[in-house]
């Protein structure tokens, strides 16, 4: 020991035999590296097949239907509801709307409390008053 220090020896060369781990790691993280990447390229070419294989099963619909078959429409239309019918109340002028079947029928109003007739000209002319 000088001065409370205390001296180390310098590291001796290290046995050759000693170091034989590193090539050996080495050699094993490439193993498992080629194993993975094999195993995702098996992965995928079998996702790819599968891929192919279910878009074989669907049919093919760009192909011109000919003049002897029907055409069969498949899409379902769901009714729409008829537009509201926008008015305004003849007492308090406020704006207010109902469904186009309460035309030519009395609602509430909602400031005033009103008996308010539904207009029935535009739902008239649009088609949507039920008698």
């Amino acid at each position: 020991m000088l001065n409370g220090l205390r001296l180390v020896a310098p590291l001796a060369a290290s046995d050759p035999k000693s170091l034989v781990w590193i090539p050996v790691s080495e050699f094993v993280g490439m193993l498992i590296t080629l194993a993975v990447v094999i195993a995702i390229g098996v992965w995928l070419r079998v996702r790819e097949n599968r891929a192919a294989k279910r878009l074989a099963d669907e049919p093919v619909l760009d192909t011109p239907i000919e003049e002897e078959e029907p055409i069969i429409d498949t899409a379902i239309e769901e009714p729409q509801a008829p537009p509201p019918v926008a008015f305004h109340c003849p007492l308090c002028r406020r704006g207010l709307k109902a469904k186009a079947e309460l035309a030519g029928k009395k609602v509430k109003c909602r400031q005033c409390g009103k008996a308010v007739l539904v207009p029935a000209g535009l739902a008239a002319r649009n088609g949507h008053i039920s008698k």
